[in-house]
């Protein structure tokens, strides 16, 4: 190695040559280099979210969760199902296997699956079924309602929603503000 070395230091022009061969090779590189900012990060996961006002967290989970969970039974390639559930709201992520060769249609069972669902109590909104993607994870998940129902209107809900809205867009870097519901 030492000889190379000292081969290298009296040679010059060669040398000379070597470190331009080195940046050359390194621009073109750069060049057609496939550059992201933010590139698209897929967590193989689906979140089924549903809304039942004045549910509470033990009758999301028997009237909401379970229903849908039994349904997602019949679907292939799902590894793991967790449910959530607080007042009001179920959350359902679904964790799909690693070997699956076309997650889209797998997703698209899981939301015809989730619409077949007829047992769910009148009042609970239709299931929201998202993929959960890197570039649209929700940092914020707010639920808004009155503690008791009589005491505010529609109206007034929709108006705490409309200013929430507005607040939150106003804020850097927020990219949506997507509201579901109610509405």
């Amino acid at each position: 190695m030492l000889k190379l070395v000292r081969v290298l230091m009296s040679q010059k022009l060669l040398m000379n040559l070597l470190v331009f061969l080195v940046f050359i090779i390194g621009y073109r590189t750069l060049i057609h280099l496939n550059r992201e900012s933010f590139p698209e990060v897929n967590f193989d996961m689906v979140s089924i979210t549903t809304i039942y006002p004045g549910g509470s967290p033990d009758e999301m989970e028997q009237l909401v969760s379970i229903p849908i969970e039994k349904k997602l039974r019949e679907v292939d390639g799902l590894d793991k199902v967790r449910s959530y559930n607080i007042e009001n709201v179920s959350v359902i992520a679904i964790y799909l296997e690693d070997r699956i060769k076309n997650k889209k249609a797998v997703i698209q069972d899981i939301k015809d699956k989730v619409e077949a669902v007829t047992n769910l109590p009148e009042k609970a909104e239709k299931p929201v079924v998202e993929e959960i993607k890197l570039d649209k994870t929700e940092v914020i998940y707010a639920a808004i309602y009155s503690k008791d129902n009589n005491k505010a209107t529609y109206k007034e809900l929709r108006q705490v929603a409309d200013e929430l809205e507005d607040y939150i867009y106003d804020i850097d870097g927020v990219a949506e503000v997507q509201p579901f519901g109610f509405l």
